[in-house]
């Protein structure tokens, strides 16, 4: 029997854009250790085209004749890559535990910053030994000049980790994660009031480390920044989840369930400007964000797609198709406000978006994590079977899909676009993964990094009819249907639910190009509205709460 999802998905082939044949790999660099995992958490690109990555190894790792020998269960390594995937120099570091996967941002001069967390007592990067707490996590943040030479490593709080690096306009550092205790602060004052975890900011001085100030989110439960990003004015746009009731600014916010994703705007000392989530009985998060030109927050991340979710302009009905969590990439307005929001996702399998970046003209490029198989609104990804299959997947300004990219047999972590236009996806791959028509090594232990340049994304074979408009989208009464161009002759606006079956049909005379859906009767869940036309057949999805 054809599940109801996969059938509605399936109505949407022939008028919507499929999935693109491969990807134009230009070189593709490997990283593997023959007894542990590798993997790419995190990648920038500077001006000049070079690469620069940071990662989690265990076991002995070799880049290029450089060996980074094991210090305790897994340790953290930045690389750096110019322009035509040669590698330039690495480093590494750690303690006797284990380290987090680390993130990084590189500046306009090539320095590199990193910033993760090690456990326990202490860990040592490139000769400098950072003190820890036994049995705790220890923040800590890394600068490496262009040469790759480390110009200072710091701690950014115990019982802490750093999970967001970003860069001002001005050269300002800031970095974001979680925290438990009291941080001590280079000018005597102190960040405390932690409890149990709670999301914090840190802004740091480039020339030395010294932790300038800081901000924090907090309540009875755990909270968390994840991504970050800063605009031309130097205010910050944090994304996350917290737990419980939390104040952000003057406001308090309830979590609907065990924690709710959120995203917001803030000046450079954690004033306020607005705030937006989504939550539903379960743990949803904001993971990733970029600013488009206009100011306008693309915002990325995952939620329980098993129960109603709430956002500001609706609710996402449950799935309940053997569905787990799922992810979705919504833009935002300049004053926080839903613009659009799209979700995609696989059956059985819990999926989030790891790597996010926009292009010039507004189109969004995310890469998700997934399983066998990925469903957005708009087409399906074939089922191959394989548990570990990463997508990349591109929406333009107003949210239409342009294309899905299927890349078998990894796991893609990160994307990132320089200003001429051009992408690199990083990540880990196994046994089964091709990057054709370059060839890369079989991975080795548990798995291999990698870091990939890729050429222009390749848009879907199948051109995509001309849109349908649906107002308003989420419905509950009357849905107004406005047809791309005037009807050359009668024609009929059906609506079909998730079995494939007609649930409304509305006659639209010639040279009209208007109709009106009456949905008050109508079960909430997702449908699908299609007319007839010249050049085949147009289709728009449709939420009804």
């Amino acid at each position: 029997m054809i599940r109801p999802l996969l059938l509605l998905l399936l109505l949407l082939i022939g008028a919507r854009p499929g999935l693109a044949q491969g990807l134009p790999w230009q070189w593709v660099r490997t990283q593997n250790s023959a007894t542990g995992q590798v993997i790419v958490s995190s990648a920038d690109v500077d001006a000049g085209g070079n690469v620069y990555v940071a990662g989690f190894y265990g076991g002995t790792l070799t880049l290029s004749g450089d060996a980074h020998p094991p210090r305790g269960n897994g340790d953290m390594y930045v690389a750096k890559y110019n322009a035509q995937g040669q590698l330039q120099w690495s480093r590494s570091g750690g303690g006797a535990s284990s380290e987090s996967y680390p993130s990084l941002a590189v500046d306009a001069a090539g320095n590199s910053y990193v910033v993760g967390a090690f456990f326990d007592v202490a860990a040592t990067f490139n000769g400098v030994t950072l003190q820890g707490q036994r049995g705790k996590y220890t923040a800590y943040v890394l600068k490496f000049d262009a040469q790759g030479t480390q110009q200072w490593a710091v701690t950014a709080g115990i019982d802490a980790t750093l999970l967001s690096v970003v860069l001002g306009p001005g050269g300002e550092l800031y970095v974001g994660g979680r925290a438990s205790q009291t941080i001590a602060l280079s000018n005597g004052q102190t960040l405390g009031g932690f409890y149990p975890q709670d999301a914090y900011v840190l802004r740091l001085d480039t020339a030395t480390g010294a932790l300038l100030s800081g901000f924090r989110f907090g309540n009875q439960e755990n909270d968390q920044v994840f991504g970050m990003a800063v605009d031309a004015a130097g205010d910050l746009y944090l994304g996350g989840y917290f737990g419980g009731t939390v104040a952000f600014g003057a406001t308090s916010y309830t979590a609907y369930g065990f924690s709710d994703g959120f995203a917001l705007k803030c000046s450079p000392t954690g004033q306020v400007r607005w705030v937006w989530r989504i939550g539903s009985a379960g743990a949803d998060q904001v993971a990733r964000l970029a600013l488009n030109a206009a100011g306008q927050l693309v915002v990325a991340g995952g939620y329980a797609a098993d129960r109603p979710t709430y956002y500001d302009q609706g609710t996402l009905p449950a799935q309940t198709t053997n569905c787990m969590d799922e992810a979705f990439t919504a833009r935002l307005s300049a004053q926080g406000s839903t613009q659009w929001l799209r979700r995609a996702g696989s059956l059985n399998t819990n999926d989030g978006i790891a790597g996010l970046v926009l292009d010039a003209a507004g189109n969004s490029y995310v890469c998700s994590v997934t399983g066998a198989s990925l469903s957005t609104e708009g087409t399906p990804a074939p089922i191959t079977g394989s548990p570990t299959n990463g997508y990349l997947i591109s929406y333009d300004a107003q949210g239409a899909l342009r294309t899905v990219v299927q890349v078998g047999q990894t796991y893609l972590y990160t994307l990132i676009r320089n200003a001429a236009g051009e992408l690199w996806l990083s990540g880990a791959y196994y046994p089964g993964a091709s990057f054709s028509p370059v060839g890369v090594p079989t991975p080795v232990g548990a798995g291999g990094g990698f870091v990939a340049r890729i050429g222009s994304l390749p848009l879907a074979t199948r051109a995509a009819a001309p849109p349908l408009t649906l107002a308003p989208n989420p419905a509950r009464d009357q849905v107004q249907v406005a047809l791309p161009q005037t009807a050359a002759s009668a024609t009929t606006v059906t609506l079909r639910n998730a079995l494939g079956q007609a649930v409304r049909a509305v006659p639209v005379a010639a040279g009209s190009r208007t109709a009106t859906l009456d949905v008050r009767d109508l079960a909430r869940g997702w449908y699908v509205v299609r007319w007839q036309h010249a050049r085949g057949a147009g289709t728009q999805t449709l939420l009804l709460e």
